[in-house]
């Protein structure tokens, strides 16, 4: 599985995931610390006024209590979003 995001017209990193099923813990170790949390600081560093605002799926490690107390834990805003749309 590959991982990636962007913001904007800039391109952020990307993450290759090892094989096989991925938990909330292995998942914070290998995408939100390395990858995301340094791409949020760097857009932050360019704009000061400028507040990323994370957009994932529903994917059970994004939605884990694990990576939400992580994602609050280091002031990473989650746009909130309906599971399915009208």
């Amino acid at each position: 599985m590959i991982w990636g995001c962007f913001q904007g017209l800039k391109m952020g990193p990307m993450a290759i995931l090892p094989k096989g099923c991925q938990n909330a813990q292995s998942f914070i170790n290998s995408v939100y610390k390395p990858v995301l949390k340094p791409f949020l600081q760097s857009i932050q560093k360019e704009n000061q006024d400028n507040i990323p605002i994370l957009m994932e799926d529903g994917a059970a490690v994004h939605c884990s209590r694990l990576a939400q107390g992580w994602r609050v834990n280091n002031n990473i805003e989650k746009l909130s979003w309906p599971a399915q749309s009208p």
